[in-house]
């Protein structure tokens, strides 16, 4: 690993930015092969996207692109440590409506 890529890594870590993980393009690439295997894949389905949050690629990812897969609803969950360790849970369905 190149000593850039390690201050990096390093800052991330210790401002908690860890999206790098999860790049835009890297996971509509993957959404893509699935995709290619089946159009249908997504259709109707429940999407559980734990320990996550509304400011993740993947939450925005699926939340664009709801519609056009045919998602049945939306679940991201994610563990807040400044809440005491409270859950926060956002759902969204066909019908619109987010919880």
């Amino acid at each position: 690993m190149s000593k850039n890529n390690s201050v990096s890594l390093t800052s991330a870590k210790i401002n908690k930015k860890d999206e790098f993980y999860t790049c835009a393009n890297d996971i509509e690439k993957e959404i893509n092969t699935y995709l290619a295997y089946n159009k249908n894949i997504f259709k109707d389905k429940i999407i559980l996207l734990p320990c996550d949050t509304n400011n993740s690629n993947f939450f925005a990812y699926f939340m664009i692109n709801f519609k056009r897969l045919g998602i049945k609803e939306l679940i991201a969950t994610s563990y807040n440590a400044n809440s005491r360790g409270t859950m926060a849970n956002m759902s969204i369905n066909k019908k619109g409506c987010i919880s």
